[in-house]
Parts: structure tokens; C-alpha cells; sequence
């Protein structure tokens, strides 16, 4: 605590800062109050200094995470346990489908659905590894009870819509013989 100072006796400030902080806050509180101004930006300065180099970890981390991920398309086909004659809606599927919503939630699943032609269905997973991928599939309870058997391929996605934009701005500079790059066009 600040010697004299009530309101910090008070507030308790300086339990809660380092001992720089504390000598900005010291200089804050024993100039005089036109050079307090300087004293404020200061203290902002070094905890704003601060906070970045505690969070600049935790954020390089989660680049390099974002950035270590791997895109696996998981294909599902009827297993031993399907049940013949009856399409994927009427499966015994409610806790696969639990499970999806739990991968879901967790970031590791970003695509999934049914195949519209009964033949089972599909996942796109977004994990560290393949052995992730596989330990994921694997704990799926409809592969567990056998109601489906998996595929498993690494899938490398390409950033079509950085394409289109590259060959659009191509094409806006006026390169001779280029025609307009198509837009893309959804289904009705």
C-alpha cells in the first residue's frame, strides 16, 4: 500500500501488482497533479505491455494448433448390425447421432450427414493426427455396435474461393484474349 494514500489503503491496489507497477503507481501518486497525466499513460503503457506478453503465448499456441490441424473424410457404410430393407432414417442411430453433436461441440467434427441414397453417410473431421482421427471413429457408438463400417482418408481441402478471387483480379487488369472469370453459382 501506498504511505498516506487512503484510497489505496482502502482498495488494497498494490497487493494485486508487481513491483514495477508499483513503482509507476508510486510515481502516480507522489507527483504533483498536472504530471499525473503522464503518470496514468504510463501505468496504462506497462500493463497494457504486460497483458500482451502473457497473451501472446496463449495466442501463438493456438495459431500453431489451428495451423497443425488435419482434415480426415470419414465414409460410413452399412454394417453387420444394419438393418436390411430400412433406410438410414429408420437405423437405430440416436446415440451416433449424440456423438456427432459431441464432436461437433468440440471442434473436431465440421461437416457430417447422411448419404441420400441409404448407403450410409459422411464426416469431415479436422484433428492433430490420424491416429486421433481413428481413436474418434472407433469410440463412434454406431461403429462400435456394428451398425456401420468406416473409411478413413486423409483429405486435403484447396481454398477454392482464393482461386476464383485470384483469377477474377487477373482478369479485371485487362490481360489480353482473358475473358470474365465466372461467378460462382449457387443451386436454386
Amino acid at each position: 500500500m501506498l504511505p498516506g494514500d487512503g484510497l489505496s489503503r482502502s482498495f488494497g491496489l498494490l497487493s494485486l501488482l508487481d513491483s514495477d507497477s508499483e513503482r509507476l503507481m508510486l510515481s502516480f501518486y507522489s507527483r504533483p497533479s498536472r504530471n499525473r497525466r503522464k503518470g496514468a499513460a504510463s501505468l496504462v503503457i506497462g500493463l497494457a505491455l504486460t497483458l500482451s506478453s502473457l497473451l501472446s503465448p496463449a495466442v501463438a499456441d493456438a495459431q500453431q494448433l489451428a495451423v497443425a490441424n488435419r482434415t480426415f473424410l470419414v465414409i460410413y457404410r452399412p454394417g453387420p448390425a444394419w438393418l436390411p430393407g430400412k433406410p438410414v432414417t429408420e437405423q437405430p442411430l440416436k446415440e451416433h447421432g449424440k456423438y456427432m453433436l459431441s464432436l461437433y461441440i468440440s471442434g473436431s467434427m465440421k461437416l457430417a450427414g447422411p448419404l441420400t441414397d441409404n448407403a450410409g453417410g459422411a464426416v469431415l473431421l479436422d484433428v492433430a493426427d490420424e491416429s486421433e482421427a481413428k481413436a474418434i471413429v472407433a469410440e463412434d457408438p454406431a461403429v462400435k455396435s456394428g451398425i456401420f463400417i468406416y473409411e478413413l482418408h486423409p483429405w486435403e481441402l484447396k481454398p477454392w474461393d482464393e482461386y476464383l478471387r485470384k483469377r477474377q483480379s487477373g482478369a479485371q487488369q485487362g490481360a489480353p484474349g482473358d475473358s470474365p472469370a465466372p461467378t460462382r453459382q449457387s443451386r436454386p
